[in-house]
């Protein structure tokens, strides 16, 4: 298979510089070459440790583009909500291009689904995916893309993450990132999806959502306490204290 570049400006990532092609159909992919980038790694390592992930045995690595292919096309095979790349060339991968995609944070801006539509197809497709034991990695707003035709797909598969609360990790990162995009749009759909229906430990989502909005607290992916606290109070044990759950996790974790 041949591609041409087009002239359109590249798209710079942390992990991966993706430039625009085409097939000999005329088709339009992205080309997606990686790129080292350290500062990302320690940045990633150092959310980690503040939002309790790595100080409750879990741990990180990056994915090879080959093995983000056949992730993702085993992913897919159990139809789960994946972009999968047409083309492998070494390290190089090709995907189609959706054209009328947008991530989720976009998405909710002005959304041309239903909100509690999306949400349902996003936390359903979560359980499926830990039911089989696959564990996407790395799930905030960029990473998530809400198209016209088919709603909710999942891309960018550069971190793994693994450990005993992998799968409350990701369940809490679903979490987070879908109320920052969607605020007042997702709560009530969050609440009446997951309440009596948790399917890992709730203790430890609620934990590693409250470490979040302690460490994201006066940044740019903060500023939504009440609403996770509103998710967290009629979710995960009403009679959960979170304060005092949050410092004793903090102290046994730094050796107070």
């Amino acid at each position: 298979m041949s591609f041409k570049e087009v002239n359109r400006p590249s798209i710079v990532g942390e992990c991966n510089i993706q430039h625009f092609v085409i097939d000999e159909n005329s088709r339009l992919f992205l080309k997606r070459i990686p790129r080292d980038n350290l500062a990302i790694i320690e940045q990633i390592k150092t959310e980690y440790i503040g939002t309790h992930f790595l100080t409750t045995g879990g741990s990180f690595r990056r994915r090879s583009p080959q093995e983000q292919a056949s992730f993702t096309k085993q992913a897919a095979s159990n139809n789960l909500r994946v972009l999968v790349p047409e083309y492998m060339d070494g390290e190089v991968a090709y995907y189609s291009f959706l054209e009328k995609a947008q991530t989720l944070d976009v998405f909710f801006r002005q959304p041309f689904l239903s909100p509690s539509v999306v949400v349902k197809q996003l936390f359903d497709d979560l359980r499926t995916a830990h039911s089989l034991n696959t564990i996407y990695g790395d799930r905030w707003y960029p990473n998530m893309l809400v198209t016209p035709d088919t709603g909710l797909i999942h891309i960018d598969f550069d971190i793994e993450i693994s450990g005993p609360y992998a799968k409350e990790f990701e369940l809490a990162q679903v979490i987070y990132y879908t109320v920052l995009s969607g605020k007042d749009q997702v709560v009530s759909p969050i609440r009446q999806y997951l309440s009596g229906s948790l399917w890992c430990d709730s203790k430890m989502v609620a934990d590693f959502l409250h470490a979040k909005t302690v460490f994201f607290k006066n940044t740019q992916d903060g500023g939504i306490e009440d609403h996770i606290e509103t998710v967290i109070g009629s979710v995960f044990q009403e009679d959960f204290n979170l304060e005092a759950a949050f410092v004793s996790k903090t102290n046994v974790v730094f050796g107070l």
